[in-house]
């Protein structure tokens, strides 16, 4: 499972992280309860054999930031089994999402691919490349040079 988050159409990739809206990636599987409770049929699938994924449907993954306080444990149970991410809301605004560990690494690993990304698609619009020959040329004569 990946997971992509967007922030309108902005190609900074610092501001995913400020307003996100979540999409989930996953196989497609048939609809189970989830141990966070509720269905996890409501999400609505792509393609077959779940290449283009899944995007799910937050309003049964919402939860209001007393029932982290009273059952903190059973929702990172139930994330932890599911890998999918919890919003949690105060006063019915959303405020924070608790997601697992693994699902956190591999967004933050996305965002840095991202930045990667971007920062090579504005050296090639400033035409700050190489030739792969010129590359080659240089990591020789640096290798000979030892």
């Amino acid at each position: 499972m990946s997971i992509t988050l967007t922030a309108g159409t902005s190609s900074d990739p610092e501001a995913c992280l400020q307003r996100p809206q979540i999409a989930v990636f996953e196989p497609a599987d048939p609809p189970t309860r989830s141990a966070a409770g509720g269905s996890s049929g409501s999400r609505s699938h792509g393609t077959d054999g779940g290449t283009v994924k899944s995007t799910m449907r937050l309003r049964e993954e919402i939860k209001p930031v007393t029932a982290l306080k009273t059952g903190a444990a059973r929702l990172l149970r139930a994330v932890g089994e599911t890998r999918r991410p919890v919003v949690i809301t105060q006063r019915g605004e959303p405020k924070g999402v608790l997601v697992d560990f693994e699902s956190y690494e591999e967004l933050r690993e996305a965002v840095l691919l991202l930045k990667l990304i971007a920062q090579g698609e504005a050296d090639v619009r400033a035409r700050r490349t190489v030739s792969q020959d010129e590359v080659f040329r240089m990591a020789r004569a640096r290798l000979s040079s030892r």
